[in-house]
């Protein structure tokens, strides 16, 4: 007689049953089995102990084995969604998956292990679609096959538009130590994406967006993540943008110093037109050896240094970066914002002070808030670009 149900089916198949077993275990630390002592239904148990022989008889050991087991439904939330999706699709001859949201419930380890199980275990020539909001998830499935395909879907100026993300793309970031220890795979689940040259770059942006949005409604989501130095800012940049996240590069003025074959990798990674490269080239190499001639420390004042029609030239360049999403601090450096606040200190010192001194307690009246200028309106230029539709840099 034909099994009649997902329970009634793993109940007969010891295999299958025994690899359902052996899953959760891994994944939770208790054995799965299942119980047939009631008389109209089947019900699953975890035991911190693995079942007798006797698990499916009515004898007393096993009334004595599946008492000192857990209901199912007692479990929390996250444990019966995992047990439960799992029974569901190692249950059947399934030639496709549909699932949606499966992360719900589950802790990030536990969603990663899931896309993991899911992926691994598909039949032969069978397919796994799932709707998700979970890297985690995401990872899972990219650690158990090399066959995966992302359909990132965005919504910005009341349009919807799909991306497929190509797979051997995907699967050849996830396994570059740079992309992994960023964690930049949930890019694809953000609005967009800020990449900063460095850690203390990054958690100071980072805290000047979360101040903007405790103000100013409607501002997209945006991760922030930085590359381990200024040139490998491109490394990050390039492929995102090429699974059509909007990934910002934000940097210091002396990205003026990198010319040659370095600055062309600038404009490539931004996605600038070939046909702009050599304007853009030539304009970079005249500014720098204005710096350079006049003896100026560029990261000390930034533009202000120059006359007032080299000014011009020095915001024209940027103006043109800024539209391809590359973002330039005019004004010098990390360490020349809200001078104001009369943080002296460099690099992690001026990160720790300044976090410090913008303070943590908005009822507090040193608490401080966002204004117009300064790195403020330099954080709303890079909000702007990352919410238009029609920005320049991402097909």
């Amino acid at each position: 007689m034909p099994a009649r149900n997902m329970l009634a089916h793993l109940f007969k198949d010891d295999p299958l049953r025994a690899r359902v077993r052996e899953i959760i275990h891994d994944a939770l630390g208790v054995h799965f089995t299942i119980d047939a002592l009631s008389s109209d239904q089947l019900r699953i148990r975890l035991s911190p102990t693995p079942p007798p022989d006797v698990e499916q008889s009515l004898n007393a050991e096993a009334r004595e084995f599946h008492s000192r087991a857990q209901y199912i439904k007692t479990a929390s939330d996250g444990v019966q969604a995992f047990v439960g999706i799992v029974c569901a699709t190692l249950s059947g001859d399934y030639k496709a998956i549909l699932i949606d949201e499966p992360e719900a419930f589950l802790h990030p380890p536990l969603a990663r292990r899931l896309g993991y199980e899911l992926s691994r275990n598909l039949k032969e020539g069978g397919s796994l679609l799932a709707a998700t909001h979970s890297s985690d998830f995401l990872v899972g499935c990219l650690q158990a096959s090399t066959n995966v395909r992302v359909v990132r879907l965005e919504y910005s100026d009341g349009e919807s538009r799909g991306r497929i993300v190509d797979s051997a793309t995907l699967s050849k970031m996830f396994k570059t130590p740079l992309f992994r220890s960023t964690n930049v795979i949930s890019a694809l689940f953000h609005d967009g994406v800020v990449v900063t040259e460095s850690d203390n770059d990054r958690a100071f942006y980072a805290e000047i967006y979360y101040r903007l949005s405790e103000q100013e409604k409607g501002l997209p989501s945006l991760l922030f993540v930085n590359a381990q130095n200024k040139q490998t800012i491109r490394d990050l940049v390039r492929p995102l943008r090429e699974f059509g996240v909007p990934a910002a590069a934000v940097v210091d003025i002396d990205i003026l110093k990198d010319g040659g074959s370095d600055w062309i990798q600038w404009l490539k990674a931004v996605r600038i037109p070939n046909a702009m490269h050599v304007g853009l080239a030539h304009l970079r190499a005249s500014l720098h050896n204005i710096y350079k001639s006049h003896g100026m420390d560029m990261k000390e004042g930034g533009v202000d240094q120059l006359d007032r029609r080299d000014q011009a030239a020095a915001h024209e360049l940027f103006d043109q970066l800024q539209q391809y999403g590359l973002f330039v601090v005019r004004n010098g450096e990390l360490e020349s914002w809200l001078a104001e606040l009369g943080i002296r200190s460099k690099k992690s010192n001026w990160t720790v002070e300044m976090l410090d001194r913008l303070g943590g307690n908005p009822t507090d009246s040193t608490y401080v808030r966002p204004s117009e200028g300064d790195v403020w309106q330099f954080m709303r230029s890079v909000v702007a670009w990352v919410k238009i539709a029609s920005r320049k840099g991402v097909d």
